[in-house]
């Protein structure tokens, strides 16, 4: 396990414990949360270039214990559109949604396109999403 030391605006420096598959953003709410900064007006920079907070670490280009920067974002990040593609059994559909939604709202989505409940568990069986090597499962009462 790696560290990142986050140098903040207030000349604060924030050491944040990271493995290859943190994602960036992962890094950003954490230092603000400890901060106090709203995370959407903030973003970080390594040697004066933004980093694109949708990556991983293991595919950002930086270095082990690297220092960056948190700066003020000139604009305040926006929802923006995304299309995701869910795989199941009986087939494959793409549907459009706005960044901020939530996933069970995906899944009910994704539910009316197959015409099945896919929030219904089953003998054992519970809905999972796979996402960047982590699985969220959901388990309706």
């Amino acid at each position: 396990m790696s560290t990142v030391t986050v140098v903040c605006p207030n000349a604060h420096r924030c050491k944040i414990s990271v493995t290859a598959g943190t994602v960036l953003r992962q890094i950003l709410e954490e230092c603000c949360l400890k901060q106090g900064y709203d995370v959407d007006s903030y973003s970080l920079q390594h040697r004066n270039k933004p980093l694109d907070d949708s990556l991983p670490y293991r595919l950002s280009g930086l270095p082990n214990n690297a220092c960056l920067d948190l700066i003020k974002s000139e604009e305040k990040k926006v929802d923006q559109g995304v299309e995701i593609a869910l795989q199941t059994p009986e087939g494959r559909k793409i549907c459009k949604f706005i960044s901020s939604t939530m996933l069970a709202d995906v899944l009910k989505k994704f539910s009316e396109e197959f015409g099945k409940d896919l929030l219904k568990a089953e003998a054992g069986k519970a809905a999972t999403i796979s996402y960047l090597s982590q699985h969220v499962c959901f388990f309706l009462l």
